[in-house]
């Protein structure tokens, strides 16, 4: 090459060629390598919950390297693209930044178990945040994390020491992304109807549920509103309702019946429905087949625990 491109215009030609064959050596382990980075950044898979392909800003990380000796040219270019593809970045600046800067950019995510990032125990600091919130039924925390340094805008699970230094409990956080929800136009529902018959084919009953999906213009999955769901449904879940999150993306809802027939049948409804939408989630999306009995305001039982009563 004959010039230097002008985000590392400082590197000779030799020190440019060591550079990008340090920079190429981190990117293969996790399979980005190959890439042409005369564009001064690189693409690689990162983010969480969900991995999106991220454009990554090498100036920075080309000027350290020049600061430094050539030889640690590849464990620094290492160290920094690890850190990229890991989040250590985001868990870093949600750790040190106060919770009344980080508190707009929270989001919550329903999951059937706490989730882990790597083996180590749950409550290990860099391990994402989680609380049950009923049977089969977990919250983990998600933020927004701004631009840092070479990281671009992305999703990062709230860890457990940025809690720790928030020196919040659960059920803080909880109230805190509740009120976010509140801010939100509520899910739209759309009510379903399924039938039954008997062994010879006759009609026997029917059933209808609601379906909730995530309004308009609105990224976070509609599952998160399961945390306020008596203030979001179609009509007042009382004395009580039906629940369900299949996955993500849904929202199932079975209103009060007085009538010992009716309720049956919705039952019947909701539980299908269930587990049709669980079983056709993608599995990254899969929440639970797991159906709740709630009572205002916020008494969530499972189908599972029904039994074992």
């Amino acid at each position: 090459m004959d010039a230097m491109p002008q985000w590392c215009e400082f590197f000779s030609a030799d020190e440019y060629d060591i550079f990008c064959t340090a920079v190429d050596d981190g990117l293969s382990l996790y399979g980005a390598d190959g890439q042409d980075i005369d564009g001064g950044y690189v693409e690689m898979a990162a983010g969480e919950p969900s991995i999106e392909i991220y454009p990554f800003a090498l100036s920075a990380l080309a000027a350290r390297c020049r600061e430094s000796d050539t030889a640690q040219w590849s464990d620094l270019c290492s160290s920094r693209i690890m850190a990229w593809a890991e989040g250590r970045l985001q868990r870093e600046w949600l750790t040190e930044t106060p919770f009344n800067e980080v508190e707009a950019l929270l989001e919550v995510w329903l999951y059937s178990r706490r989730e882990l990032m790597f083996e180590a125990e749950p409550d290990h600091p860099d391990q994402p945040f989680c609380t049950q919130v009923a049977d089969g039924l977990y919250a983990c925390f998600v933020a927004v994390v701004p631009d840092i340094a070479d990281a671009p805008t992305m999703h990062s699970f709230v860890p457990n020491s940025a809690v720790s230094a928030w020196n919040l409990t659960a059920d803080e956080l909880l109230d805190s992304v509740r009120r976010c929800l509140r801010r939100l136009p509520p899910p739209v529902w759309e009510k379903h109807t399924t039938t039954f018959v008997d062994d010879q084919q006759k009609l026997v009953g029917s059933g209808e549920v609601y379906f909730g999906s995530a309004p308009d213009g609105v990224d976070l999955p509609v599952s998160a509103w399961a945390l306020i769901i008596d203030e979001v449904t179609p009509a007042p879940l009382v004395p009580a309702g039906l629940l369900a999150v299949p996955h993500r993306h849904l929202l199932l809802v079975g209103l009060p019946c007085i009538d010992a027939e009716e309720r049956h049948f919705g039952t019947k409804a909701l539980r299908r429905y269930t587990a049709q939408s669980c079983d056709n989630a993608h599995p990254d999306h899969r929440i639970s087949s797991l159906y709740y009995v709630y009572r205002p305001p916020g008494s969530f039982v499972s189908n599972r625990e029904l039994r074992q009563t």
